[in-house]
């Protein structure tokens, strides 16, 4: 599957069949187009948000997700979560099977990880997973919005060296 890089309001093609070669999406130009329309909201607001295929590879994500993770657009879209993350990726793919198999949202969800851009520093947010849906209830991807909470963490635990870096 060839992907190109999602710039902010546009997602990358969504693949018809997964990678065991099932088919995952009825219409995908349809699919594709009502993602565009959500993803357009979160393009400008302050909160982390990304979608990922049924084999959790990144489809889109906002410039929030790109500074939280500390990778570039380019190293996101097309590559699965654990290329991009992974010292985190096993958490997070648990949560986004888990909606896409039982399609019930997961909600505050906290998380904690190694700052990329700058080793050592841990980052803290809050993360919901949602499911996406075809027209025929199925699966198709699934979606993360995570809130940076690491000035809170770090202020609440009063500056300690354990909520900053390892």
């Amino acid at each position: 599957m060839q992907y190109d890089v999602a710039k902010i309001g546009d997602i990358g093609p969504l693949p018809t069949q997964n990678s065991t070669g099932k088919s995952v999406v009825a219409d995908s130009e349809s699919v594709r187009r009502r993602l565009l329309d959500v993803a357009r909201v979160f393009d400008q607001v302050p909160v982390g948000f990304c979608i990922v295929d049924a084999d959790l590879r990144y489809v889109y994500l906002n410039d929030a997700i790109v500074a939280f993770n500390g990778a570039s657009r380019e190293d996101h879209i097309g590559h699965t979560i654990a290329e991009v993350l992974p010292h985190s990726a096993a958490r997070i793919e648990e949560k986004m099977r888990q909606v896409m198999t039982t399609t019930a949202p997961v909600v505050g969800d906290k998380v904690q990880y190694e700052s990329k851009p700058q080793p050592g520093t841990i980052v803290y947010g809050k993360t919901t997973y949602s499911a996406i849906l075809d027209e025929q209830g199925r699966a198709i991807g699934a979606t993360a919005l995570i809130t940076d909470l690491t000035e809170q963490e770090i202020a609440e635990s009063g500056g300690r060296e354990d909520c900053q870096t390892r």
